[in-house]
């Protein structure tokens, strides 16, 4: 397994991770376009997290506090285990960064943080930095709304 799609599966991001893992033996403009699309208006799911929280918007800014809370750690973790090399400790951290990302209902950072699991999964670090990258961009594109949505709750 090289890749992860959230439950329950868009079309969208199992395209973006159909090309992640393409762009794996490949191009960088394959990257690039991915990338691109991670960093899209879909960034969060509002609706699908109003309907999990049943519309308690007080609830949907708690779980953005403290999602954005626990990030800048996870993030640190996943970044020293990228510099490190350590397969085991970023399978560990985007493991979890997924779930958390899911669970918000941000599928896009989701997806990317679930190709950085299957890459510590896999022990085979290449594009590991790649994955990083577009971890990264669809965190900036994930960040402002879930401050707004904290400031609304």
């Amino acid at each position: 397994m090289d890749g992860f799609v959230p439950k329950p599966i868009q079309a969208t991001t199992l395209l973006q991770t159909m090309e992640y893992l393409a762009s794996r033996s490949g191009a960088d403009s394959a990257i690039v376009a991915t990338s691109d699309k991670l960093a899209g208006s879909d960034a969060l799911d509002e609706a699908a997290l109003m309907k999990l929280v049943g519309g308690d918007r007080g609830l949907a800014g708690e779980l953005a506090e403290l999602f954005l809370e626990d990030l800048e750690p996870r993030l640190t973790e996943i970044t020293a285990a990228v510099q490190g090399l350590d397969a085991d400790r970023l399978r560990s951290a985007a493991h979890a960064l997924r779930g958390s990302a899911g669970s918000l209902r941000a599928e896009n950072v989701s997806a990317a943080a679930g190709a950085l699991e299957a890459i510590g999964r896999s022990g085979v670090l290449d594009g590991v930095q790649h994955a990083l990258e577009a971890l990264n961009i669809a965190l900036a594109s994930l960040r402002p709304r879930l401050v707004e949505l904290a400031a609304r709750g």
